[in-house]
């Protein structure tokens, strides 16, 4: 081989007590080359003859001559017998694929099993519709929503039939969300064919638009089974039926993931601010829900 000036190499070299060493050199002449250090082993006998056996080769061709040694047994004189592999990047290409990739969690996952439960999402345009039939779609920023399907596989689709009434789908591009107009939007789903018993959790991620008056993001059939944004001015709270209550931030476009774990006397609110509170909120099941409203007819939000 040629060794280049300005190229990168190593010597393997076999001395003669069979050791095995690796030493970089660069080119000194046409026909030799330097050491960056000496051999540790001896290279040659008695009679000054070099008996090591060795090898140049270039870093960009450190992996060409690349064996896996299963088994050496001393042979003959300064060798050994080898019995080699080749190896290559192709070697291990495969020897993780009796391992199952890592899961990778969605919200699906809450309801494995036939768990009772709804998902929204109004960031998936595919599950907004027009009308309550299900046949337009929802395409653009400021189309009403009469149908939001429920991804949980479920079938607890949150629907509104009075056109007037129901909210609008907005973005900016980056994120999308349904808008109420505060005056008689809501969605209702319809009593789930199984009801969702205890424990059970409820989580929103929303954004404060108003600073008076008190609003509903999320009301059941049961009075102590409720989850609120309520704003009296005075008293700013998060509330799960009249028990379990928590400071809000006021300002007005504040953002909030809000969660309610329901699990009768240890049921706790957070308000995504790092507001905890736990109280007793009873034991009753969810079998419907209304979306920004408290009654169809109070509270809007």
């Amino acid at each position: 081989m040629t060794i280049e000036p300005s190229g990168a190499y190593t010597l393997f070299i076999q001395t003669i007590n069979n050791g095995v060493e690796s030493i970089a050199v660069t080119a000194r002449d046409d026909y030799s080359v330097k050491l960056a250090r000496l051999p540790s082993g001896e290279i040659s006998g008695t009679d000054k003859a070099v008996q090591a056996v060795y090898q140049i080769v270039s870093e960009t061709d450190d992996n060409r001559d690349a064996y896996l040694v299963s088994q050496k047994d001393p042979s003959d004189g300064m060798t050994n017998k080898l019995l080699c592999t080749n190896y290559d990047d192709r070697y291990y290409q495969n020897d993780k694929d009796h391992i199952a990739p890592p899961h990778v969690f969605t919200p699906l996952d809450v309801f494995a099993g036939g768990k009772q439960g709804v998902w929204y999402d109004p960031s998936d345009k595919s599950t907004l519709f027009q009308d309550v039939a299900g046949t337009v779609p929802v395409t653009k920023d400021g189309d009403p929503v009469a149908l939001m399907r429920d991804k949980s596989g479920n079938g607890n689709h949150a629907t509104q039939t009075v056109s007037t009434a129901r909210p609008a789908y907005k973005t900016d591009g980056a994120l999308h969300w349904l808008e109420f107009d505060g005056v008689d939007d809501y969605l209702e789903v319809k009593p789930f064919a199984v009801a969702m018993q205890q424990p059970y959790s409820f989580v929103a991620g929303v954004q404060r638009m108003f600073t008076a008056g008190s609003a509903s993001l999320v009301d059941c059939s049961v009075v102590a089974t409720r989850f609120a944004i309520v704003d009296l001015s005075s008293s700013n709270y998060i509330s799960a039926g009249s028990s379990v209550k928590g400071t809000l931030p006021t300002n007005t476009g504040d953002t909030h993931v809000l969660t309610v774990f329901a699990s009768g006397i240890d049921s706790k609110m957070q308000s995504g601010k790092g507001d905890i509170v736990t109280a007793n909120i009873g034991n009753n099941p969810i079998n419907n829900i209304l979306i920004a409203t408290r009654d169809k007819n109070t509270r809007f939000l």
